[in-house]
């Protein structure tokens, strides 16, 4: 059976700050799996957390302003993980390291 909890552990035990969760890409090779990932990454932070968007699924589906404000927040370090399909996250680091 396939599970999210391998991949548990880029969320810390116990936070005290959003920035304790590191900043990262994560690659998978479905859309609905990305977003499944993201909601089950997010259900591991503290409540008082959830709804700041900390993780967030994106691939070419979402719209050019969604992904456009994902990566601008993940560079200002308010979204700490952004789960991607590989053709998505090579446009991510295309926006971070070429500005």
């Amino acid at each position: 059976m396939n599970s999210f909890r391998d991949i548990d552990f880029v969320i810390p035990e116990s936070i005290t700050s959003p920035t304790d969760i590191p900043k990262a890409f994560i690659y998978v090779d479905d859309i609905t799996a990305g977003g499944e990932l993201a909601d089950h990454l997010n259900g591991r932070v503290d409540e008082k957390y959830r709804h700041l968007g900390l993780m967030r699924p994106y691939n070419a589906t979402m719209s050019k302003n969604y992904r456009k404000t994902a990566l601008q927040l993940f560079k200002e370090g308010v979204v700490r993980v952004l789960v991607c399909m590989d053709a998505a996250g090579m446009v991510c680091h295309s926006f971070l390291f070429n500005l």
